[in-house]
């Protein structure tokens, strides 16, 4: 019966064996392929949401009313692009 293999990381892992086990392959020395166009807004998008969580009352949403909830975002993406 021949090993399965499984893709997790760079890296090739033989199921059922112990977990230090990996052998290496010809994966490892591809370059792995990514659209630079998505990655660049999903970094774009990420850090804003960091920024955001800079501000308590959004984080933790302290308001009541969901008018005043929204209020706040616009409040706080504002104050954000000012900076």
């Amino acid at each position: 019966m021949k090993p399965r293999f499984q893709y997790k990381t760079r890296c090739v892992h033989v199921v059922g064996s112990s977990p230090g086990a990996a052998v290496k392959s010809v994966v490892d020395l591809r370059p792995w392929y990514y659209d630079e166009h998505i990655y660049k807004w999903r970094h774009l998008v990420e850090n804003y949401f960091a920024k955001i969580k800079e501000f308590r009352s959004i984080a933790t949403r302290y308001e009541k009313t969901t008018a005043s909830y929204e209020a706040n975002w616009y409040l706080t993406a504002t104050i954000i692009e000012l900076r």
